[in-house]
């Protein structure tokens, strides 16, 4: 269905064949923009931005074969969401999560092993929460190894950074997501139930 799709928007490059591409990848691109920002209206913002950077790639693109025109539009759907959070220089080049003044108590990774809470039966609500609290280098690299399997090579090639500060920002990224996910399961455990 989504061959077909891009197949009739590759002929016709009409806005009708736009609009129902977009219709049909919406709620798949939707999830991975809300995923790759840290708000729901930055999310808005990359999935706009994100579609029309692979529409435009796509324009650009010649020799398309129709079996690979949806990976290779889904790549260029990335490249978008990355160019969107790299060129919003304020919040990309962010050095550190750790904010002391604003830390209301320390967090020890091993403290209160006794149970440890199941990732896995982790709400999905929270993980997407845990996702959103990383800064957005550490963001982007996980959501791109982690989630969307891309190796830390070709990561490195689409986020303009090298090998080191690929590995760097996702060791970061695995501790303070997980740290994130704790604090968070912690919290809905200790409220009461409303």
């Amino acid at each position: 269905m989504v061959h077909d799709a891009l197949a009739t928007l590759l002929q016709k490059r009409d806005i009708h064949s736009k609009r129902a591409l977009f219709e049909l990848l919406y709620p798949r691109f939707a999830a991975m923009a809300k995923r790759y920002s840290k708000n729901s209206q930055q999310g808005k913002d990359c999935l706009h931005a994100g579609f029309q950077f692979a529409l435009d790639d796509l324009h650009q693109s010649r020799n398309i074969k129709p079996e690979l025109a949806v990976q290779q539009f889904e790549k260029s759907f990335l490249k978008g969401i990355i160019a969107y959070l790299k060129s919003i220089r304020s919040e990309y080049y962010v050095s550190s999560t750790v904010h002391a003044a604003e830390s209301k108590r320390s967090f020890d990774l091993f403290a209160s092993m006794v149970t440890p809470p199941d990732y896995n039966q982790a709400p999905s609500d929270s993980l997407l929460a845990a996702l959103q609290k990383l800064v957005p280098a550490q963001r982007l690299i996980y959501n791109l190894h982690v989630i969307d399997g891309i190796s830390l090579e070709e990561a490195s090639e689409m986020l303009d950074s090298s090998s080191g500060t690929i590995k760097s920002n996702l060791e970061k990224a695995r501790y303070n997501f997980q740290k994130h996910l704790d604090t968070l399961l912690r919290d809905n455990q200790t409220q009461p139930n409303q």
